[in-house]
């Protein structure tokens, strides 16, 4: 389980897991010291050929094997793989994943130098190759020790400990209380360990890295009341100058700007952006001192994006005032969202207009979801055990939202809201041919039909966190029939209102449509906590047989 590996940042993927038994170092190049005693290490290069027993057989350049532990082969191994490896592939990653981003940002760059002196250390250099002229029979690397840097490789005992797994891979120990010592500190920085120890914080035979926290802001890394770290702030006069980077014809550039400091540097935007981000996400971008939205994908997506960004960091960060990073501010920002995959395809039925429509959509319902999601998560939804207090609901602003307003009356909106979206896109969301549509036409068939759905998923995701407020709420489980028969009744009633606004059908294919609409209405609800809400309702619109066939 590689539970340290930031998958999600870029240029950073999972490519393969290694194995346990060693087999990954199989026909690989390492190195093997030849004397570890002496001051003046000096290597053999070799292949690693086979194992048996625990041990691998080494086969070096003039003919010799040697047999070697699993510690040892894989450590040269690493060498030499760092040997070959260009500096600019070498991605590192926190070893801890309590450490902070500031103190992990200065740990890479400390371990970023010291793995440029081992790769310096294990190519021999060629004046040197000239110089001495090793026998045939032990060809022998002289390395120079420039830093006092430990790599360490240890076969773990196959036991069901997920942590250990890829910890287990590469170790690369880095004495940070000779560096702090040796090295002259830059201005500014503090002596984090003088401090720690003279306040009584600093614990003997811990992971050093763990416990340094080198922020120079005493207030950024300070733990809230719950367990959640205190964000920064922009620097004055940035924030202006990065929205108009951001809503402009060229959008990328501010949205790169605004990731790369909330990821690196805990830097979120004060609330007035917020706002602002949260008003382009509703209506879409507009001309500075302009009153006219227009739309604009890529300007959507990348706000979006910035914004889903913000509501998982407040997984872990805060404001300094303990309030959430990003959401709504009152029931007028929930209610746009809800609403957009029908005030904003007013008028279109088809083509690139209602592609960019529906994508806005699907945007302003994921960001819904995202955000109920997020604020829920410390929750088991096993149980519907929840306490709406007031320090919980100041990093909750969705929760609050909806509190106030009622949840009764928001889980009735969330449901009309769904099924009005299912079926005025129906036509895309249900079985559609596109195959007797032109090229061009196919294209913008296949855009809508994949943002509806993706709008109708995301809905009746919102569905199911808000049936859970509410049982919560009602002190009654998800599978009571309080929250199904609020569904059931809204479902219904918004369903036989729509279909007298569709064009006329015949009494077979009105039967038909009515069944495909409550099937996928049903379908929507994909949350695995609300799967008995599903199965109730299910059963009281008379489903209860096709749902055990799907």
């Amino acid at each position: 389980y590689e539970y340290n590996i930031p998958t999600k940042q870029e240029k950073i993927r999972l490519i393969k897991r290694v194995d346990m038994n060693g087999g990954w170092v199989m026909n690989k190049k390492t190195t093997i010291p030849v004397n570890e005693s002496s001051n003046e290490s000096q290597y053999r290069a070799g292949l690693v050929t086979s194992s048996e027993g625990g041990k691998f057989c080494v086969k070096f350049s003039d003919g010799t094997s040697e047999s070697f532990d699993y510690a040892e082969v894989a450590t040269g191994v690493f060498a030499m793989l760092l040997k070959d490896m260009p500096q600019k592939d070498i991605s590192l990653w926190p070893l801890s994943s309590s450490s902070s981003m500031a103190s992990t940002a200065r740990l890479r760059r400390q371990m970023r130098d010291k793995l440029a002196a081992i790769k310096e250390s294990v190519s021999p250099k060629p004046n040197a190759a000239k110089k001495s002229a090793p026998s045939k029979s032990a060809p022998k690397v002289k390395v120079e020790r420039s830093v006092n840097v430990k790599m360490e490789v240890a076969k773990e005992p196959m036991k069901p400990i997920k942590r250990e797994i890829v910890r287990s891979v590469l170790y690369v120990k880095i004495d940070l209380d000779e560096v702090t010592s040796n090295t002259p500190m830059k201005k500014g920085v503090r002596s984090v360990k003088r401090l720690k120890v003279d306040a009584g914080l600093w614990q003997e035979g811990a992971p050093i890295a763990e416990q340094y926290n080198e922020s120079q802001d005493s207030s950024d890394n300070v733990d809230t009341a719950g367990n959640k770290r205190r964000a920064k702030d922009f620097p004055p006069g940035l924030a202006n100058v990065i929205w108009c980077a951001l809503n402009s014809p060229e959008p990328q550039t501010g949205a790169n700007l605004l990731r790369n400091m909330l990821c690196v540097q805990n830097i979120v935007p004060p609330v007035h952006l917020a706002e602002k981000l949260m008003d382009l996400i509703k209506y879409g971008p507009k001309a500075e001192g302009s009153s006219v939205y227009f739309k604009d994908p890529l300007r959507t997506q990348l706000a979006n994006s910035y914004a889903c960004a913000l509501v998982s960091a407040s997984s872990h960060l805060v404001r300094k005032d303990d309030s959430a990073i990003f959401g709504p501010s009152s029931w007028d920002d929930v209610e746009v969202l809800l609403s957009q995959s029908i005030d904003q395809t007013e008028n279109t039925i088809s083509g690139r207009r209602l592609a960019q429509a529906l994508q806005m959509a699907a945007c302003g319902s994921k960001l819904l979801s995202l955000l109920l999601k997020t604020e829920l998560l410390r929750n088991d939804f096993s149980s519907t055990s929840f306490t709406f207090d007031a320090t919980s609901m100041k990093c909750m602003p969705t929760v609050k939202v909806f509190k106030s307003e009622g949840l009764r009356n928001v889980l009735k909106a969330v449901v009309r809201h769904t099924t009005s979206c299912l079926i005025r896109h129906s036509k895309w969301i249900l079985d559609h041919d596109l195959n007797e549509l032109s090229q061009i036409e196919r294209a913008s068939a296949e855009c809508c039909a994949s943002e509806a759905k993706t709008c109708l998923d995301s809905l009746g995701s919102v569905v199911c966190y808000t049936a859970w407020l509410f049982c919560a709420e009602e002190r009654v489980s998800i599978d009571h029939h309080s929250s199904a028969i609020i569904v059931r009744d809204e479902f219904l009633s918004e369903l036989t209102r729509s279909i007298e606004n569709l064009p006329e059908m015949s009494s077979r294919k009105k039967t038909t449509f009515t069944k495909k609409v409550k099937l996928h209405f049903l379908l929507s609800l994909v949350e695995e906590f609300a799967f008995p809400l599903q199965d109730a309702v299910g059963k009281m619109i008379g489903l209860e047989d096709v749902l055990d066939c799907v």
